[in-house]
């Protein structure tokens, strides 16, 4: 355990998103995490899978995946679905970051082991209630049920 006077180890996040301009919304409202944190944007399921594969097992575990629902290459769900049969990251929460407000993607991401998910905001302001939701499940570890919804 951290002692009070060590410093926090950075909150390690893998970010999987094609579209360049809600990568860099993301990054840029990351950046205002309270929590220190190190983040890997990759842009497509393929690459989030073998991504994933050298996590597994390894040192350099995740701390939180960020998981566009409609990234190219393997689909947002089926990535969730290999994340939960892999036991060396079921443990990883798993926030989706949509476009979509379809209820069947909401239910269907959180059936298959998503923590969270989140429409992605239109504006700037709309990204305070998502990095609060961060901020919860962040300070909670990886054992927290918060699910916050944000249509």
């Amino acid at each position: 355990m951290t002692s009070p006077s060590s410093p926090r180890q950075p909150t390690r996040i893998l970010l999987v998103e094609d579209n360049l301009l809600d990568a860099r919304a993301t990054l840029r409202a990351l950046d205002k995490l309270a929590h220190p944190h190190e983040t890997e944007h990759l842009v497509d399921g393929s690459e989030a899978l073998a991504s994933l594969a050298q996590h597994a097992g390894s040192d350099s575990t995740l701390d939180l995946i960020l998981l566009d629902l409609n990234a190219p290459g393997v689909r947002g769900l089926d990535v969730l679905q290999a994340i939960e049969s892999e036991p060396d990251l079921r443990h990883v929460p798993v926030v989706i970051l949509s476009t979509s407000d379809n209820q069947t993607d909401i239910d269907g991401a959180l059936r298959n082991g998503a923590r969270a998910y989140f429409v992605k905001p239109r504006s700037v302001d709309g990204w305070t209630d998502i990095i609060a939701g961060l901020d919860v499940l962040i300070a909670g570890g990886s054992d927290s049920n918060t699910r916050p919804i944000i249509p």
